[in-house]
Order: C-alpha cells, then sequence, then structure tokens
C-alpha cells in the first residue's frame, strides 16, 4: 500500500471512533432533554396515556435506553436508520430525497464564496494600504461577522419584498415543480440537460439569495486569507525575478503569485464547508429551502429522534468526506507534502 493509501486508511480508522461518539452522544442527549416524542407524534396532550404507551412499547421507547441503544447501532451496521416518526417513511429516503437540494446550495455557495472571497482578496492584496485595501479590508471583516439568519432576511426584505426582484421559498414555483420531473435531482444540472433553460433561469432566480447568503458569510475569512497570502508571496524573490524579467502584471498575479497563495487556502476549505453546513441550518430555515438541514430542524420540533439521529450522522460523514477529500487535493497541489 503506498503513502496515500495508507493515509487515508488512517483517517478513515480515526472516523469511525468519533463518529461512534457523536452517535452515542446524540442518542443519550435526545433521551434525557424534555419531551415525549410519542406525545409529539400522536398530536399534544390530548392523547390517552393508553395511546401512548401502546405506541412507545410498539416503537421500542419502553426498553431499558441501553437495550434501545444496542438495537439501534445493530440497525445502523446495517444500514437502517430507523424510520421517521413524523412521516413514518425510512430516515435514509428522507435524507437522500432532500440532499440533492442541500448539496446544489452549498455548491453554489461555496462558489460564490471563493469568487468573491479570493478575487476581493488578491484585489486588496494588489492595492495594498490604498483607499481600496481598506475597503475591502472592511467588507472582509463585515461579512464574517454578520449573522447568516440576519442577512437572510434583509435579502428577503429587500431584493424579494421590497424590490420583488426575486422569490423565496423552495425551488422551483409550484407549477413549475408540479410539472418537472428532475433526473438527478440537481436542479441546476438537470434544466440544462433537459434543455428547459427557462426553468434554470427559475431555478437560478430562487437558488440566488439562498446561495448568496451562504456565500458573502464564508467569502469574509477567504478574503481575508487570501490577502494575508499574496502579500506573503508577492514579497518573495521569484514573484520579484518575474516582474524584473518584463511579465505582464496580471501573469505576474494570477500564474506566479496566486497559485502558490491558494495551497493554504485549499486546507480551509474542508472546514469552510463544516461551517457551511451549520449555515445552511439556518439558511434553509430562512428561505423555506427543501434540503436536509431543514428536514432537521423539523426533525427538532416533532421530537423526531431517528430522523434526527440519522441527520447529524449523515452530515458528520459528508463533512468527513470532504475533509478527506481536501486533505488529498492538498497533497497533489503541493508537492513538498508527503503521507
Amino acid at each position: 500500500m503506498n503513502n496515500l493509501g495508507a493515509y487515508i486508511v488512517k483517517r478513515l480508522a480515526t472516523t469511525i471512533p468519533m463518529l461512534f461518539v457523536l452517535i452515542t452522544v446524540v442518542f443519550i442527549l435526545l433521551r434525557v432533554i424534555p419531551g415525549d416524542p410519542v406525545q409529539a407524534m400522536l398530536g399534544g396532550r390530548n392523547v390517552s396515556k393508553e395511546l401512548i404507551e401502546r405506541k412507545r412499547a410498539e416503537l421500542g421507547f419502553d426498553k431499558p435506553i441501553h437495550e434501545q441503544y444496542v438495537e439501534y447501532l445493530a440497525g445502523i451496521f446495517k444500514g437502517d436508520f430507523g424510520n421517521s416518526l413524523r412521516t413514518d417513511k425510512p430516515v435514509l429516503q428522507e435524507i437522500f430525497s432532500r440532499f440533492p437540494a442541500t448539496l446544489e446550495l452549498a455548491f453554489w455557495g461555496m462558489f460564490i464564496a471563493l469568487l468573491l472571497g479570493v478575487g476581493t482578496g488578491v484585489w486588496a492584496a494588489v492595492k495594498s494600504d490604498t483607499l481600496i485595501d481598506h475597503g475591502l479590508r472592511i467588507f472582509h471583516i463585515g461579512a464574517f461577522a454578520v449573522p447568516i439568519f440576519w442577512m437572510g432576511l434583509m435579502f428577503q426584505i429587500v431584493f424579494a419584498v421590497y424590490l420583488g426582484w426575486l422569490p423565496v421559498g423552495n425551488r422551483l414555483g409550484a407549477l413549475s415543480m408540479a410539472m418537472f420531473t428532475p433526473i438527478t435531482k440537481l436542479y441546476v444540472i438537470d434544466t440544462i440537460i433537459k434543455g428547459r433553460f427557462d426553468l434554470l433561469i427559475e431555478t437560478l432566480r430562487h437558488l440566488l439569495l439562498p446561495a448568496l447568503t451562504l456565500g458573502i458569510i464564508q467569502a469574509g475569512l477567504l478574503g481575508r486569507m487570501s490577502r494575508a497570502n499574496m502579500l506573503e508571496i508577492i514579497d518573495l524573490d521569484y514573484v520579484k525575478t518575474a516582474r524584473a524579467k518584463g511579465l505582464a502584471e496580471r501573469i505576474v498575479v494570477f500564474k506566479h503569485a496566486l497559485r502558490n497563495a491558494m495551497i493554504p487556502i485549499i486546507t480551509v476549505l474542508g472546514l469552510q464547508f463544516a461551517i457551511l453546513m451549520g449555515g445552511a441550518v439556518l439558511t434553509e430555515t430562512v428561505y423555506s429551502w427543501p434540503g436536509v438541514a431543514r428536514f432537521l430542524i423539523r426533525s427538532v420540533d416533532a421530537r423526531d429522534y431517528p430522523a434526527i439521529q440519522g441527520s447529524i450522522i449523515f452530515i458528520a460523514i459528508f463533512i468527513s468526506v470532504i475533509n478527506l477529500i481536501v486533505d488529498v487535493l492538498y497533497a497533489q497541489l503541493d508537492p513538498r507534502v508527503r503521507y
């Protein structure tokens, strides 16, 4: 086995115990916090105690907590995360049906973050200690500090309510959603595959505000990192040599400086994706985006134990996979890294 393969195996070996600890903590917390999931599922306080006890026995909630825990772990090893108490459908089915919406939102949010963050960071470094630099640094700090839910609400008020330019809620309008049959459930790709460019425009209009909200928040940190890395690299000898040779400034900046400045930024992308998934919980709630994060929030409101546990574990696995991919890409970008 080569070094990279051994590294991947080692990472997987450390990820599994982490997931085990996460499963255990979430399982215990859900059972010690106030609230009865069976009572919530049956409709509240007006339900008879006999019906509640019968349903608890049917779902296995009357068993000791250690027996419930062992049964749940056994189900996970078989790929069974249980059925949602709210919808009575398999939790994995519910998650997979919503994951494309979250993935599409996360991808475009990260795309905007990279474009805006790296672009403004490079511009600030090139215009160091000028009015442009100071203004962009204020933007980076402000974007990083603004609460994501507040930005989402402000965007809705300005662009949806006052100006009426963009829609809010769901991925398509109700009529378009009823008439459109997705293939991959990634609507941008599906509308292009089917040649429905009218629906592509509608999809992008629904996607723009939530993706901008996520992207701008992430752009703050990426912009500050890009500026710092570029300032450090611009002063190195090989960049000065490239300028001395008479190369165009754009070639010096983008081909020589930016390529090396991006290497440390790549390592942050995994953590940024983790933050992105956390931000998606608020973004999907604010914009009524039908993704995994919104499913998790609704499951918390309904005390839906299996759905909450399954959603958190799924998000944790997704983040771990993304971090592993980023680490491998980092080794490919920086030949000095060896595993």
